[in-house]
This record gives structure tokens, C-alpha cells and sequence, in this order.
């Protein structure tokens, strides 16, 4: 999967022709409800990528344009095999096992699957440096060019257009009235990044912000997969 437009050459008439735009990356002129999201969440052995910072579960909730999968999602999830051990700080985070993991598939055999799920879709994630950061790392690791998929940032949303307490997941989705399950599990944290962002977006759509490219310049960066901002190359808290 590539992020490079595709060069072509001049037409017949002596004029350019113009680039194809990369079908994985979604058009930021079109209207959100015309694109497919996919909500992500990692779990990670340690909070830096790199040798000893690994994926070890990730999720992705797929919603089709105009889609909604209701109050109880159920995203595509999978353990991963991260070739290292779980920090300790890790581990009591997200509960997980070094034996759990250890049967589990690496992630070079799942990213075909993960990128079939991130396709064309815009990502929504909390604090989407974080896990675009792993994820751009496992990616080039096991030999996938990230693409510029763009990336809707739940954390970003609430530090700009609410006053929450906390900007912690777990505390956004209670003060917006989302239901929570045990959180720091993937798949527990995509449905609950999901049921913050519809809040939001009921909220925020209405103002103005209907096209990709004006979700992004309100939450006032424009993170991607293939660049996924400043906070992801240093060591970074978990919300």
C-alpha cells in the first residue's frame, strides 16, 4: 500500500494528464458522511515504538458511509505475538499475559487483514499519535509503506471544543454519557472511542464540520499513518 500518487505522462495534445489520486487515502473535500471510518485502538508492550515497544492487541471498528453499528459494536480484534516482553507498567495497564501472547500471531501475518480494514477509511482514534505511531512502526517493519491515511482525533476534539475534568478516555466517555466496559482492552476502547465520537459529532456537524478537511482543521492537526505527528516519535502518556 503506498502513499505516492502515481506519475503519468503527457497526453496526446501535448497536456499534462492528471496524477490519479491514491484510492487508499480518502478525498479531505468530501463530506465525512461520504467516507468510511475505521476506529482504531492498540495495546502496546511498552509506551515507545521500538525493539522492546510492540503491538500486542489491536482493534478496528470498520463503519460503512452513513453507517452506524449501534450500541454495541463489534470490531475486528486480534492478539499479536509482540516478539518482546510486556514492560510491567504495560501489563497492569491492559492486563494482558506474556503466555497469552506468546500463541498468538505476529503481526507481519496479520497486516494484510488490517489493511483491508484501514482501506480508503479515515481513522478516529484517542490520542491517534499514539497508536499511529505503533502502527507506522509495525507496518514498516514488516514491510508495508504506511499510507497518508488521515486520522480524526477524539483527545484533540476535547481539548479544543469541550472543558472536561480530564481528557482520559474513560473520563470523556463519562461525561458525554458513553457507556464503559474494562478499558485498555482494544476492542473495549474502539466501542468506546466510537460511542465519543458519535457524541461529538452530533454536537460538532451542526457548526459547520462536514467535510473531512474541515474536521481536521478544527481539531487543529492533520495526523496520518504515514506521518503521525510530533508526540509519536518520544516517549508519550497513555490516556
Amino acid at each position: 500500500m503506498s502513499n505516492q500518487l502515481f506519475a503519468t505522462q503527457p497526453a496526446g495534445n501535448g497536456r499534462p494528464i492528471r496524477p490519479e489520486r491514491d484510492a487508499s487515502v480518502p478525498d479531505s473535500t468530501a463530506t465525512l458522511a461520504s467516507l468510511p471510518l475505521a476506529v482504531v485502538d492498540v495495546e502496546t508492550t511498552d509506551l515507545r515504538p521500538g525493539p522492546m515497544g510492540r503491538v500486542c492487541e489491536i482493534a478496528v471498528l470498520r463503519v460503512p458511509p452513513g453507517g452506524d453499528p449501534g450500541p454495541s459494536p463489534e470490531p475486528w480484534s486480534t492478539l499479536i505475538a509482540p516478539g518482546c516482553p510486556l514492560a510491567p507498567n504495560a501489563a497492569r495497564v491492559n492486563g494482558l499475559t506474556n503466555e497469552e501472547l506468546a500463541d498468538a500471531p505476529p503481526f507481519e501475518a496479520v497486516a494484510p487483514a488490517l489493511l483491508r480494514q484501514l482501506h480508503g477509511a479515515v481513522i478516529i482514534a484517542h490520542n491517534a499519535p499514539f497508536d499511529l505511531g505503533f502502527l507506522r512502526h509495525e507496518l514498516l517493519g514488516a514491510g508495508h509503506e504506511p499510507a497518508a491515511t488521515p486520522a480524526i482525533d477524539t483527545l484533540l476534539l476535547a481539548r479544543r471544543w469541550y472543558r472536561f475534568r480530564s481528557n482520559k478516555l474513560g473520563e470523556v466517555a463519562r461525561e458525554l454519557g458513553v457507556p464503559t466496559g474494562r478499558l485498555h482492552r482494544a476492542a473495549a476502547d474502539v466501542a468506546v472511542t466510537w460511542g465519543i465520537f458519535a457524541r461529538m459529532r452530533q454536537r460538532l456537524e451542526p457548526m459547520g464540520m462536514r467535510t473531512l478537511a474541515a474536521w481536521l482543521a478544527a481539531q487543529g492537526s492533520r495526523p496520518t499513518l504515514a506521518t503521525p505527528g510530533d508526540r509519536a516519535g518520544r516517549r508519550i502518556r497513555r490516556l
